[in-house]
């Protein structure tokens, strides 16, 4: 008898080819589901499950929901995944299912939805306000004050980075107001109308990507590097004589970031349709709008409104630009990589018969994953809460509002369980971290990532 559609079983390519919300599968745990008739039902909205068709979506599914909606999910399954496109996790551990219950519980004990911050809306319609007026005054001042003018696009280059740190992740994460999926769309655009970076290769990159495989070097885009590579992170890339001053030139090139962003961008889109090892699903037509219109918009604010509107020479707009740029990329740069790409985080590795990563998803994303400044607000403002990057990746729904409430449940779990919780004092100490990590992997064929180095500083 023919395999009917309830028992199909299915490789990872042919999963692959029902990517869109009109002809949606995903699979969780070896399970495949057609969630195309539960895509206006879906309480997250439309977005996340279009996103995830066509994948392996266990870790995101398992981190967004409570573990008790699996009964839901079984309405919607028609058979099974016999490959896999990328690592799979163990099961989920005692220590995971610990952290969700007690965290879970802190937000019913205090009654709040831990995915819906008023405050940090506000705070993102501020930060958009300082950043347009202090570009126009820098533009207006161009010609005459051109000092002033650089101060002030040094603010624009902040507003941009924290742009990108508050409204911009808060909404890929649905962490801004999960009630109303529009909400995250319109802060999400920020990044494309204001950064002129794609809202939708973000979203493929850190949350289709970075946080399912938190440094797993083969997959997280994040960390991907060709074997020849501006700067040499893995243990598994050629050693090359240009490495041994990467602690010096790498962050320079940090720079670079935002120039790079928007390249590659229009490559994804157009002729690669992948970001790495995700591929991109089909944008619907408010992201392809968003996209080309995103485009447009910067240029247009960046560059033909000074020069027509104020009289501002090209080549002072694009002085001034390309300054916010850098200010903009060194400050996200710097912020990303001293979660990551130090000598505390693990680099998690893969069994190369049954491609099964060698531990749990939540400790992973504990072990290769530092903090810093706990004690600082100002830190935590100015890095959007990301010195709790291990609050983030746990529970990546929750908005960077909770988590100095939260991170204190899962570090007294971490100890329960003998897992791995670093927090360094400072920023100051995390980014000596990095520049160390980067020397040592610069001049070492050897070197593990996983072994700890916390330098004095």
């Amino acid at each position: 008898m023919a395999a009917t559609k309830e028992q199909r079983e299915f490789t990872w390519d042919e999963l692959r080819k029902h990517n869109t919300a009109e002809d949606a599968y995903l699979a969780v745990r070896g399970k495949v589901y057609d969630v195309t008739g539960w895509m206006d039902k879906h309480p997250g909205g439309r977005e996340v499950l279009t996103l995830n068709a066509g994948r392996d979506a266990t870790q995101l599914f398992e981190a967004y929901h409570p573990l008790t909606v699996t009964a839901v999910l079984s309405k919607y399954e028609i058979g099974t995944l016999k490959s896999s496109e990328h690592p799979t996790f163990p099961p989920i551990s005692p220590f995971y299912r610990t952290l969700k219950e007690r965290v879970e519980k802190h937000f019913r004990d205090t009654h709040t939805r831990a995915n819906e911050s008023f405050y940090l809306m506000g705070v993102s319609f501020a930060i958009v306000a300082v950043l347009a007026a202090a570009h126009y005054y820098s533009m207006v001042l161009a010609e005459n004050h051109f000092v002033v003018s650089l101060l002030l696009a040094s603010v624009v280059g902040v507003c941009m980075a924290l742009t990108c740190l508050i409204p911009v992740h808060e909404a890929s994460h649905a962490a801004f107001q999960g009630r109303f999926p529009i909400v995250s769309r319109f802060f999400g655009a920020f990044l494309d109308y204001v950064n002129g970076c794609s809202y939708y290769m973000w979203l493929h990159q850190h949350f289709l990507g970075h946080h399912p495989y938190t440094n797993l070097s083969d997959v997280d885009p994040d960390v991907h590097t060709n074997d020849t590579d501006f700067r040499r992170i893995k243990s598994d890339q050629t050693l090359m004589s240009h490495y041994s001053l990467q602690k010096f030139y790498a962050p320079l090139v940090y720079g670079l970031l935002a120039v790079k962003f928007r390249i590659s961008d229009v490559q994804m889109m157009v002729f690669s349709k992948t970001n790495g090892k995700i591929a991109l699903n089909p944008p619907d037509t408010w992201h392809t709008v968003v996209f080309w219109t995103g485009k447009a918009f910067y240029f247009t604010y960046k560059f033909l409104l000074p020069m027509y509107l104020l009289n501002v020479s090209f080549l002072s707009a694009f002085i001034l630009s390309f300054w916010a740029d850098l200010i903009s990329s060194w400050y996200l740069t710097f912020v990303f990589q001293v979660n990551h790409v130090v000598a505390p985080a693990v680099w998690p590795t893969v069994n190369k018969d049954t491609r099964v990563v060698d531990m749990d998803w939540a400790e992973m994303q504990v072990s290769s994953t530092i903090d810093y400044a706990h004690d600082s607000k100002l830190a935590t403002f100015f890095s959007g809460a990301l010195n709790y990057q291990v609050t983030h990746h746990l529970f990546p729904y929750i908005s960077q509002a909770y988590y100095p409430e939260i991170a204190p449940i899962i570090r007294q779990v971490c100890k329960e369980f003998n897992k791995p919780y670093i927090v360094l004092p400072t920023f100051y100490d995390a980014f000596c971290a990095h520049l160390h990590y980067l020397g040592v992997m610069g001049n070492n064929t050897t070197y593990q990532a996983s072994t700890p180095h916390v330098p004095n500083a």
